[in-house]
């Protein structure tokens, strides 16, 4: 069961059918212009990288109604039927201010499907409510989309598929893992410079100190009384106009090469990471298009107090499946948290790279799936040094 009080995430056939594809099943994305340009340049690049904006039309968007009335805006890629044996299916999932396209592969992945949302909250998804949501109340709503498209592309039920996720992401790849009415359908995951629960009973004193990167106001999101009003004032009034929340809109450039230059020197690294990052203009368009923050303050509120203002809704150690956890050795989510997931999940494997920052190890993302579905870790160093 759920902890401290929260529902199970069990679904049921019945409800499953109830859960629907809407009418708009798919859209295309259409770019504003062919290519867009930049306000300013990118780096080299005066306009978006054409094999990018090509990419990102080819897979086109769909959406899924849960049974709670929530939308999800999704893509699928990949490997042309998803029901062949030989076929891994993968849930992909972004992280915080991000979105889907994050995980759009330069070339289709042939013996893998990607399942990939845009979360809750953010881009063509609904919002999050505005009492709060849950990793118990996501785990069962990513099991609804997952069954949906198994249903649409006539994929076994009784076909497992795998996790991965980056940042805020990972902390629901681990969640949809320790969910006891999830984890059998799942099989195996990767966390990708994930956070963990700094509320767990195992988070030691000793390790909260080690951390530089976790303000102080953030554990404590949700107190009540004077002190928790004062962390909430903070977020809103310093965190969220700092933090790049504010939503941005769908398409065009809202300041995109102002917004690289902050996510290229702040988020960790070195510059073997950072040149790597440079030299790619599909990855540089790609990663300022996904960056396009949260829809409403609410739910930025919701998405980093789900995090780091209480206990997880799912034990961490209760991950069973095979786990591959993956971080740079040197970036924004500190490598405490990688090693601290690591000791809970008995028989996962570690993966700290050096060179990479919180941005950069989004680059490795193929290799990480193409590993994934092996149940194996990737091997060697990072990409820019193979």
């Amino acid at each position: 069961p759920a902890r401290k009080g929260e529902y199970s995430c069990s679904i049921s056939a019945t409800e499953i059918l109830r859960a629907t594809m809407t009418d708009k099943s798919e859209q295309k994305v259409q770019p504003e212009e062919s290519p867009p340009t930049f306000k300013k340049p990118l780096r080299a690049l005066t306009a978006w990288d054409a094999a990018y904006v090509k990419r990102k039309a080819e897979v086109g968007e769909k959406f899924f109604t849960c049974k709670s009335g929530r939308q999800f805006c999704y893509f699928t890629d990949g490997a042309a039927d998803p029901s062949q044996d030989d076929v891994a299916v993968v849930l992909c999932l972004h992280g915080a201010n991000q979105n889907k396209v994050t995980w759009l592969q330069a070339e289709p992945l042939t013996k893998i499907f990607q399942i990939v949302p845009d979360r809750f909250g953010t881009m063509g998804s609904s919002s999050t409510p505005p009492e709060g949501y849950s990793f118990a109340d996501g785990c069962k709503e990513f099991l609804e989309l997952v069954d949906g498209v198994y249903a649409e592309r006539n994929i076994p039920q009784e076909k497992k598929f795998f996790v991965t996720g980056h940042s805020m992401g990972g902390t629901w790849t681990i969640e949809m893992a320790a969910c006891p009415d999830t984890c059998h359908r799942i099989e195996a995951i990767a966390p990708i410079s994930s956070p963990s629960d700094v509320h767990h009973p195992n988070f030691s004193t000793e390790d909260l100190k080690k951390m530089k990167e976790l303000p102080g106001f953030m554990k404590g999101l949700k107190k009540k009384g004077c002190g928790g009003a004062v962390n909430r004032c903070m977020f809103y009034n310093l965190f969220f106009k700092m933090a790049g929340c504010k939503n941005k809109g769908r398409t065009g450039d809202y300041g995109m090469a102002a917004q690289y230059e902050l996510l290229r020197e702040h988020t960790g690294g070195d510059e073997r990471g950072r040149k790597a990052m440079d030299a790619d203009p599909f990855f540089l368009t790609q990663s300022v298009d996904s960056f396009r923050g949260f829809t409403t303050p609410q739910d930025s509120f919701n998405e980093w107090s789900r995090c780091w203002s209480e206990e997880w809704s799912y034990d961490i150690a209760d991950v069973k499946v095979p786990c591959f956890i993956y971080n740079g050795e040197e970036e924004t989510t500190e490598k405490i948290h990688a090693e601290f997931i690591h000791r809970l999940i008995e028989g996962s494997e570690l993966i700290l790279w050096p060179g990479h920052g919180h941005l950069s190890i989004s680059m490795e993302y193929r290799r990480i799936l193409e590993a994934l579905v092996k149940k194996q870790k990737v091997e060697g160093g990072p990409g820019f040094s193979t």
